[in-house]
């Protein structure tokens, strides 16, 4: 999983809802055509079976009345579905935030390597008091 900084949490955030879109169009095309693939059978029914028929499909019925009130809610303003904007959108947002993944993941390793120069020049500065506390002493007695 990606590291997540304070400038890539918006883009995630779209990143979720546009995958989201994307997946429930799938859904509902998927949906749709068990659905139409029903209406083809319904219309074949006789009359006096149809209820039946109808109460045996609806799970079909109702998993399409539910992905298609979804994507009604998503329509853009030509009441059309934007699948390919979606898409496009999706690829943009990737691409932001695997440069930003990029970019963070190389400052966190320049802070990793600053840490251990830090660290490193503390133990030197920590050695060089020990070795100049003898002298001291030394010194002192004189």
């Amino acid at each position: 999983m990606m590291n997540s900084t304070p400038k890539s949490k918006p883009i995630r955030k779209k990143l979720e809802v546009v995958a989201e879109r994307i997946s429930r169009y799938e859904t509902y095309k998927e949906d749709k055509a068990a659905y139409n693939k029903y209406i083809e059978e319904y219309n074949a029914q006789r009359p006096w079976k149809r209820k039946a028929f109808e109460d045996d499909n609806r799970l079909i019925i109702n998993n399409y009345e539910t992905s298609k009130s979804y994507i009604e809610s998503v329509l853009n303003s030509n009441k059309k579905i934007p699948i390919v904007a979606w898409q496009k959108e999706y690829s943009e947002l990737y691409g932001k935030l695997q440069k930003l993944t990029g970019e963070y993941q190389s400052l966190k390793d320049e802070v990793s390597a600053v840490n251990k120069i830090r660290v490193n020049v503390y133990d030197i500065l920590r050695k060089e008091r020990q070795r100049e506390q003898p002298r001291r002493s030394r010194d002192m007695e004189r």
